[in-house]
């Protein structure tokens, strides 16, 4: 009969919690202040899975019943997690989670809140790198004529009209957030 392993003896296990994963530890090189998420999250998920504990925030293992055995090792590598992310993050946006208590439920807030952020000033830029393709004088010497008049009425950005805008018909299919 094989012997049952606690996973949290299982060096190959997520629930594994070395002697060296101080939950003080700041597992990335930048804590998260909300206009570098793309960058951060990149950043954490590289050490989450370095430290096999990428399982916790990506929902491959879900949260077992308090009843669960497993309960006790599942709440230790989960609660190691989420120490590190609310060392790598700013005090601001850390204390709008300091009461969540799963690293999937954060990274799934963290997540809907600042990815969209990102991906608006992305389409900005698109927008810029498309306008200059077009010849339209960014960047020579000409910035601003003609486009400081142009106003979208759906977004209330200048640059560009509503016929032009991305958020109104969509983006194009080769545009990548």
């Amino acid at each position: 009969m094989a012997e049952v392993i606690d996973p949290s003896q299982d060096l190959s296990s997520p629930y594994h919690v070395s002697s060296s994963d101080n939950p003080s530890f700041l597992i990335v090189p930048n804590v998260l202040e909300g206009p570098n998420y793309h960058h951060w999250s990149h950043s954490f998920r590289m050490s989450l899975i370095s430290k096999n504990k990428i399982s916790f925030i990506d929902g491959t293992i879900e949260a077992p019943t308090r009843t669960s055995s497993l309960f006790p090792a599942w709440q230790r590598a989960n609660m190691l997690v989420v120490s590190w992310m609310l060392k790598a993050i700013c005090p601001s946006i850390a204390q709008s989670i300091i009461c969540m208590d799963n690293a999937f439920d954060i990274w799934n807030d963290l997540k809907d809140r600042f990815s969209q952020g990102d991906m608006i000033r992305i389409s900005d830029l698109q927008e810029m790198i498309s306008s200059f393709k077009q010849g339209s004088g960014y960047g020579r010497g000409s910035y601003g004529r003609g486009n400081a008049s142009k106003i979208c009425s759906h977004y209330g950005k200048t640059g560009h009209t509503i016929d032009t805008c991305y958020r109104k018909h969509g983006f194009p299919p080769h545009f990548k957030f």
